[in-house]
Parts: C-alpha cells; structure tokens; sequence
C-alpha cells in the first residue's frame, strides 16, 4: 500500500497537471495542440507514470478522478484540455481509460474531434499490451472518417503484438483509400522490420 508521502508527493502532481483543466482560456486548444504545449505539464505526467502502479491509481481522491474523466468525456470543452484529460487518465484509472477511449473512437465527432480521437489512438497503442481488451478497438480505428486519425494508426503499429501489427499493417498499407495512409503505414514498416517475428509479413508488402 503506498504511504501517505507517496500519495501525497503523487497528488501534488496530479494537481500541478490537472489545474489548467479548471482554470483555462477558451478558444486555446487547437493553439496549445499545435505547439504551444506546457512542457512542465509533460514533465509531470512522465513523472506520474513513472510512480508504481497502485501509487498512481490512490494519487488523486474520487472526486478530482471523477472530473479528469468528465473532461475527457466534454467534447465542447477546448481539444487540449480533452487530450490533457485522457493522458491523465492513463496514469490514474485503467477502468476509466478503457472507458473514454470506447466511447471516444466509437463516436467520432466533427471537427476538431479527430486531435482527440488522434490522441486517443496513441494511447490505445500505449495501453493495449497491458489492456488487452483494448483491441477489438483497432477495427474502429481503421475506419475512422478521419485520414488523420488513421495515420495516427499506423504511427503505433511498432507497439502492437506481433499478430495484430502483422494484419493490421497489411490492412492500411494495401486496403486504406487514402494514399497518405497507406503511406504512414509503409513508413511505419520500416520500424516493423526491426521485429524479427515481422519481417517476413512486412517485407511481402514492400
């Protein structure tokens, strides 16, 4: 069980990173994604996760856990603070990630959605070893309206296991309509043929 310093030294993060989701500009988001992102923001999320597991997950009481997850539920808040959001939720609540990225990917919305959904698709690669439930999501991925979000896809096949990278490089490297995907997926192939157990599948596509 985590000491009380430990929670508390991992609730003093939490907070450092959740506060601009309380206290934000609206109108930022596509600004703060484009660029203008707040690198200490990055620091402590990297440390969070660093944290063991169970620390991570007592790091933050119900209710401030409860509002990361509404957040990354708003689809009219700002998009940074969407993204802020779910990569919050990687650290504090597996249940909660599974949760968002379901609902998120299934129910692509307009607009300035794909950023989100973009997002939601690294964790997913992030996460699906760990959260094998994950991956009947990938199908979802694959037909994404956005081109975006589906180069966002082919961005994390390296993490994939070997069976679901193999079949879903082929799928967007020779079936995706865009050319601009199929072409991230070549490209990501290239990583793939680091994996020995790829080769072979990879190289039959090149």
């Amino acid at each position: 069980m985590a000491s009380p310093g430990n929670r508390e030294h991992g609730a003093g993060r939490v907070h450092r990173v959740a506060a601009p989701l309380k206290h934000h500009r609206a109108g930022r988001g596509r600004e703060r994604l484009a660029g203008d992102r707040d690198p200490m923001a990055a620091m402590e999320r990297g440390l969070l996760r660093a944290l063991p597991g169970e620390i991570q997950e007592q790091s933050v009481d119900e209710g401030t856990l409860q509002f990361i997850y509404r957040c990354a539920m708003h689809t009219r808040l700002d998009v940074w603070l969407q993204c802020e959001a779910l990569s919050l939720l990687e650290s504090l609540s597996a249940a909660s990630l599974i949760k968002v990225l379901t609902r998120r990917l299934q129910n692509p919305a307009a607009d300035d959605d794909l950023f989100v959904r973009r997002r939601a698709v690294t964790l997913l690669g992030d996460n699906l070893s760990r959260l094998p439930v994950l991956a009947p999501l990938l199908a979802t991925v694959a037909k994404d309206p956005s081109a975006f979000v589906r180069q966002g896809f082919a961005a994390v096949l390296e993490k994939l296991p070997r069976d679901l990278a193999s079949i879903w490089f082929f799928y967007l490297a020779t079936k995706d309509p865009v050319p601009q995907v199929r072409a991230a997926a070549l490209l990501a192939g290239l990583n793939l043929l680091e994996r020995p157990e790829l080769t072979a599948d990879v190289l039959s596509v090149l």
